[in-house]
């Protein structure tokens, strides 16, 4: 029988079920493993979590990159890297492969829900049930769906309101709970975030900072609050990022990509936000396939459910309404209003003027800044819906009912003039199968297609607020997860299935030692379909003088080298340790016995001296050992590990070092884990077993 503790406890968890179910359904082909993941959080981001999962399953700390572009460290926080609590442990934990991908990526749409849910509840709302949408509507977003091809997009949803959580629950009630809470939330958004989600979150988080204490002192109350717990929380979040921060300043020092970009340049202006794509607010698959020069439909999508547009209206009136105004409130729909001209990039000057702050003119993707509008302006529906239940909605003659009764027949009288307008282009829609219907259907179809189910969606809210209030709640639920789910195969997933995908990537068994000079190791496995698989060599794990699909991930000096043809050619035909002068057998020979990610170890036999070159990216960290004795290394024009070694027959070992790095991280990861696992155990164990 259940008692009174498992009902509370049940209450408690149900929205959280509820969210995880409709990330489920919403990303079926993903859960369900039927299809898998593509582009780059394949082709990038895989590549990098199974080398770190390889290294710590066997006992080796994943600091050097061995088979990426010659060589990359990973103490940076430019991708997935040492620093990363979440991956570190998944790697440790869970053996690499894509199904483990696939439940990483459906962890972290999840987890933005269960966040923004207990934000909403927690600081704007008091009805649950508001609380449970507007959360399922920012998990579900066009957002979401657009950058489902960058899991570094994706924690950023998790990671960002997190932060904002820990830092209004620390100025409403200072504590050294909450201040801790503060520092293990910005340092996991700041070591597993993409870094321009991070920069931006940063200067938000700043500036709330500033409008909080620039209230406080002009108040004539609250001035007794003490700041204590607030500096305490900035010297802990100082602390536990000082070592990601400097290790990834000197990463990005041999970068190509350190220096700021031209802000007229193409490559700057990418990825904008078209005004175009605002018709995906009402119609999603609007934005698939829309063109515009130097942007695509990934990043055009701002679809947020139609439950925010059927509120908005009402939301408006009760803030103009509101008895001792409503600053907060329109300052949230200023901001909300802010992120989206700038998510236009270049189409307005604003995203230019931002460059006056350090580190804004480094990256381009103007419109992947469309999810602080997202936030905000859900910030600015749950602070004016805040004393709003939604059983106030359906009260007759209400302006809850008044209002969102007018806006949900305005949004189907929308959908439905769009329908009519582009009825014509339904016949031939079907091709006799879902996937021939998918591959060659068109812009204009895919409008009518959206058109269809937003006039069967909005026409069946507006029954449920007349007749049926039951299954309004349910009904934009299904609206969300039907609108995302039809998304998928255009953003999310590929026509391969996650078994297929698996065998391609089929990995190596521990590290062994290549035998193809890396001139000759290709990057790029073409399959029996024609398409291409970027980054193989890392799965058989073989270095390789071919880049593919780069990003940031390559040192500058190592880029130039093998970009300029006559110096790459020079590597034809050179085993992963060679000897700058060629050696016949007369004068000696160099044979590799190991060949791990961080040590290499070679038998050498020499008649002279001779210049011994690794293929691996010069960079702080590497050390030489001829037998046992450590020996200096070359400092030359060659961007490679090498160094002189005396005439004679030896034991050759190179070792990449940073314990700085090693016991800098480890020390972190135990500190986050140590904070979150208290945290998680008060909230299991403490509250749900206190009477109520």
């Amino acid at each position: 029988m259940r008692t009174n503790r498992d009902r509370r406890i049940a209450s408690r968890l149900k929205p959280y079920g509820i969210i995880a179910l409709a990330a489920v359904l919403a990303y079926l082909p993903v859960s369900s493993m039927l299809f898998t993941l593509r582009n780059d959080v394949v082709a990038i981001e895989y590549p990098v979590q199974h080398f770190m999962s390889e290294c710590l399953r066997k006992g080796e700390f994943p600091s050097w990159f061995n088979t990426w572009s010659m060589g990359f460290p990973l103490q940076s926080v430019l991708t997935w890297g040492v620093y990363s609590t979440p991956q570190m442990m998944t790697g440790l934990l869970f053996e690499s492969n894509i199904y483990i991908l696939h439940l990483e990526f459906l962890f972290f749409i999840m987890s933005s829900g269960w966040i923004m849910y207990k934000l909403l509840k927690t600081h704007f709302l008091s009805d649950h049930v508001l609380a449970l949408l507007l959360a399922c509507c920012y998990m579900l977003s066009g957002f979401t769906a657009g950058s489902s091809q960058w899991l570094l997009y994706i924690t950023g949803m998790t990671f960002i309101p997190l932060s904002l959580y820990c830092l209004l629950a620390l100025l409403k009630t200072p504590s050294l709970k909450y201040a801790a809470l503060f520092a293990v939330s910005y340092y996991l958004l700041f070591t597993n975030v993409h870094i321009y989600l991070t920069v931006v979150s940063s200067y938000v988080l700043l500036f709330f900072l500033l409008v909080f204490f620039t209230r406080l002192l002009f108040s004539k109350t609250n001035r007794v609050k003490k700041p204590g717990h607030l500096v305490m929380a900035l010297a802990g979040t100082a602390f536990l990022c000082a070592a990601p921060a400097y290790y990834s300043i000197e990463t990005i020092s041999y970068l190509a990509r350190s220096l700021p970009l031209g802000s007229q340049s193409d490559f700057f202006q990418s990825n904008y936000l078209h005004p175009d794509g605002l018709a995906s607010f009402l119609l999603p698959l609007s934005a698939v396939k829309t063109t515009h020069f130097n942007t695509e439909g990934t990043v055009l999508d701002v679809y947020i459910g139609l439950f925010p547009l059927i509120v908005f209206p009402l939301s408006i009136f009760l803030n103009l309404r509101r008895e001792g105004g409503s600053k907060k409130q329109w300052g949230w729909l200023g901001a909300a209003l802010f992120f989206l001209l700038l998510s236009f990039g270049h189409l307005t000057p604003l995203r230019s003027w931002m460059n006056i702050l350090p580190g804004m003119s480094n990256f381009r993707h103007p419109a992947v800044l469309r999810v602080f509008f997202n936030m905000a302006f859900l910030f600015f529906l749950a602070s004016s819906l805040r004393d709003t239940r939604l059983a106030d909605l359906f009260v007759k003659n209400s302006p809850g009912k008044k209002y969102t009764s007018i806006s949900t027949a305005v949004l189907f009288f929308l959908a439905l003039l769009v329908f009519i307008g582009y009825a014509g282009y339904l016949p031939g829609t079907w091709k006799g199968s879902l996937y021939a219907t998918i591959k060659d259907i068109t812009n204009n179809k895919l409008i009518l297609c959206s058109a269809i189910l937003q006039v069967f969606f909005t026409g069946l809210l507006l029954f449920c607020i007349l007749k049926k209030h039951r299954l309004f709640t349910g009904v934009l639920l299904a609206e969300l997860i039907i609108n995302t789910l039809a998304c998928t195969p255009f953003f999310t997933i590929g026509n391969y299935r996650a078994s297929e995908v698996a065998t391609i990537f089929q990995p190596a068994k521990g590290f062994p030692v290549q035998q193809a000079s890396p001139y000759n190791v290709s990057t790029v496995s073409m399959d029996s379909r024609g398409n291409s698989w970027q980054n193989i060599n890392t799965f058989r794990k073989e270095v390789s003088n071919n880049v593919s699909m780069p990003g940031p991930l390559i040192l500058e000096k190592v880029s130039l080298f093998l970009n300029e043809e006559g110096k790459k050619n020079s590597l034809e035909g050179k085993q992963l340790i060679f000897s700058r002068d060629t050696l016949n057998n007369s004068q000696g020979s160099i044979r590799v016995t190991e060949q791990a990610p961080s040590k290499l170890t070679a038998e050498i036999s020499l008649s002279n001296p001779a210049v011994i070159v690794v293929q691996q990216a010069a960079f702080p960290g590497w050390k030489a050992y001829y037998n046992g004795k450590n020996i200096p290394l070359l400092k030359n024009e060659q961007p490679f590990v090498n160094v002189e070694v005396p005439a004679g027959n030896g034991e050759l070992v190179f070792r990449f070092e940073k314990k700085g790095v090693m016991y800098s991280a480890i020390v972190l990861h135990i500190l986050v884990l140590l904070v979150s696992g208290l945290w998680f155990f008060r909230k299991l164990f403490i509250r749900s077993s206190s009477p109520s």
